[in-house]
């Protein structure tokens, strides 16, 4: 779904899995990409949330998923039009359980484990996700994380 169309409907909706292993999260990439995220997709028309990470999960990380537990949702800005429209994607975060989280393997992408303190340095997409993640914030209680005005 384009960004025009988007826009029109309301934000994009998409889902992104918090894989843990110990004290690192895995954040992917694509072979050619210059930035990380959380495995995760935009969630397609049909699509529900539950379907669309396990697809994610199955096209990042080669191995099975045992659970999925929502941890919170956060609202922000993708983009901003040339005419100053804004684009916004609400993205759900589900904390992951893996069958297998030590085999995990994706031969089109690369994959990396990370701690607090690469996460301070690594080029982490979107941005709110990695401020979330960079402070803290998700260790609260609150469940919803708005646009800030």
């Amino acid at each position: 779904m384009n960004h025009d169309v988007a826009s029109a409907l309301g934000p994009l909706l998409t889902a992104y899995g918090l894989v843990g292993r110990g004290d690192h999260i895995l954040l992917v990439r694509d072979r050619h990409g210059s930035s990380y995220q959380l495995p995760g997709t935009v969630v397609r028309p049909g699509e529900t949330v539950d379907d669309a990470l396990r697809r994610a999960l199955g096209e990042h990380v080669d191995t099975g998923i045992d659970r999925l537990d929502f941890c919170a949702a956060v609202e922000h800005r993708v983009q901003t039009h040339p005419d100053g429209q804004s684009v916004y994607e609400v993205t759900l975060l589900f904390d992951v359980t893996l069958a297998e989280p030590a085999s995990v393997t994706a031969p089109e992408r690369e994959l990396r484990w990370v701690d607090d303190a690469d996460l301070g340095i690594v080029d982490l997409r979107p941005a709110a996700i990695a401020n979330l993640l960079r402070t803290g914030a998700f260790a609260e209680s609150n469940a919803w994380w708005p646009t800030p005005a």
